[in-house]
């Protein structure tokens, strides 16, 4: 009986935190370059239920195999990387990255990966995100001069009145267990996958005045989150009946004989 409580158990805790990303990736539908996290679980042995850090390499399994008796639940998540749909904005310094790819940009922790392309000057005249974090061209930040007509190609060359000044920096992860999100928009590197490897000048196709929306489906996410409470609700369910008879079981067995 223990033992079905710690199936319930992990069930729910299960639930709940596919609900947390659920919500999350809802929250962030018209945030642009968001990547959606998916979930998955696997059937383990109590003994495996809580381990040491997975290798985040390893993908999650494609679907629920299973449940064996007296086993429990174990989630695992993956980034979903498939390109959001492009939206026309006008703005000169707002790109989308064509096909797969992700910009690189420079925070006091080290350099993140992001799909979201508003970009701005700051009053230095460097290439930023919104928040500010310096945007890497293939030699570093890229530095304007001050009043300068800025423009971005096609190519991701970023010119100033005409000249080009540097070339955005574009790199393609080994997989897509290669990048944990960090924020709503920005990926960082996982330390046991290979580096993102630089995009050939020759292959980057960049659309500009434009931005890349979200991949996240709104109504597919609902969908999933209704589910899961159900689900939970279920788990709740047999753990009060479970809970209720263990009850009974203590203050009843010593009564007889």
């Amino acid at each position: 009986m223990l033992q079905s409580l710690k199936v319930s158990e992990s069930g729910m805790i299960g639930q709940q935190q596919k609900l947390e990303i659920l919500a999350n990736n809802l929250a962030n539908a018209n945030t642009p370059g968001f990547k959606r996290l998916l979930t998955t679980f696997e059937s383990v042995q109590p003994a495996q239920a809580f381990p040491t850090p997975a290798n985040p390499n390893r993908p999650p399994e494609p679907s629920l195999r299973p449940i064996q008796p007296g086993s429990l639940l174990r989630m695992r998540t993956a980034l979903d990387l498939h390109p959001g749909s492009v939206r026309l904005t006008g703005n000169p310094l707002d790109v989308a990255i064509e096909g797969d790819g992700f910009f690189v940009v420079r925070t006091p922790q080290g350099d993140r990966y992001t799909r979201n392309g508003s970009f701005t000057l700051d009053d230095e005249g460097r290439l930023t995100t919104q928040d500010g974090s310096p945007v890497l061209g293939e030699g570093g930040p890229i530095e304007l001069p001050p009043d300068a007509v800025v423009e971005i190609a096609s190519d991701g060359a970023v010119q100033a009145d005409g000249t080009e000044i540097g070339r955005l920096k574009l790199v393609r992860p080994a997989n897509r267990f290669a990048f944990t999100p960090e924020g709503s928009t920005r990926l960082r590197p996982v330390k046991t996958a290979p580096l993102p490897q630089a995009i050939p000048a020759d292959d980057v196709r960049i659309a500009v005045g434009a931005l890349e929306e979200s991949n996240t489906n709104p109504i597919s996410e609902l969908v999933q989150m209704i589910t899961a409470q159900r689900i939970f609700e279920a788990g709740q369910r047999v753990l009060v009946a479970n809970d209720e008879a263990l009850r009974k079981a203590t203050n009843e067995l010593p009564k007889v004989g």
